[in-house]
C-alpha cells in the first residue's frame, strides 16, 4: 500500500502519522472517530464496516507506525459500533537490565 521509504519517513515523523492513518482508513471506507499518538503509544477509534476491512486497517496502522497492537475493543452504543485499538511501542529486547 505504501512504499517502504514513505513508511520510514512517517515512522520518523509523528506529525505525518495522523494524516497517513486517515488516508488508510479512507481507502477502506472506514470513518475515523479519534487518533491519539505519543512517542510510546497510539490509539485509534473508528466505525467498522466489516471484519476484513477492520483487520486490514489494524495491520496497516501497525506497519505504518511501527507499533504493535496491544488492545482491541468493540463497543456498541445506540446501535452504532465503535472499534478502539491501542498500539504500544515494541520493547527492545536487546536492552536488558542487569
Amino acid at each position: 500500500l505504501l512504499q517502504s521509504a514513505k513508511i520510514s519517513e512517517i515512522k520518523n515523523n509523528r506529525a505525518t502519522l495522523e494524516p497517513a492513518i486517515q488516508d488508510i482508513a479512507q481507502s477502506y471506507d472506514l470513518k475515523l472517530e479519534d487518533i491519539a499518538a505519543t512517542d510510546r503509544s497510539l490509539r485509534i477509534s473508528f466505525v467498522p464496516v466489516n471484519l476484513s476491512k477492520t483487520k486490514q486497517l489494524l495491520g496497516d496502522v501497525s506497519r505504518l507506525s511501527g507499533f504493535a497492537i496491544d488492545t482491541f475493543e468493540l463497543q456498541t452504543e445506540n446501535g452504532q459500533q465503535l472499534v478502539t485499538a491501542t498500539y504500544q511501542k515494541a520493547i527492545n529486547q536487546s536492552s536488558k537490565v542487569e
